[in-house]
């Protein structure tokens, strides 16, 4: 992975485009990657993937002035609009839900 991101530096710094940006955003979805690897919770499965496709979807229109990452980023772009925020905004509900309640007394005692 090192030599391909020299490579991209590299690159970046030939094209003139601004190389802390790009490394942010690397670094971004490298960590979504890692949080989605350890996720322990419903919404941070939901969360961790949100991560990771922004940074993706920001990386492939990086270079503004080329037109096949124009074009890309409309491609990224059209399904974002699907069942996928709906899922994830149910699941925040449904967790911020199930850490709130409580459960009665009565039913947490076990008969001997």
């Amino acid at each position: 992975m090192y030599s391909s991101i020299r490579k991209v530096v590299k690159y970046i710094e030939c094209t003139e485009m601004a190389l802390p940006e790009f490394l942010l955003f690397v670094l971004t979805a490298t960590l979504g990657g890692m949080f989605l690897c350890g996720a322990n919770d419903l919404i941070t499965i939901f969360v961790a993937p949100e991560c990771l496709n922004l940074c993706s979807y920001l990386l492939s229109g990086y270079t503004k002035k080329d037109v096949r990452s124009n074009e890309s980023t409309t491609k990224y772009l059209l399904p974002a609009f699907g069942p996928e925020p709906f899922f994830s905004s149910l699941a925040i509900n449904i967790t911020m839900v199930n850490n709130n309640m409580q459960i009665p007394g009565e039913l947490c005692t076990v008969e001997k």
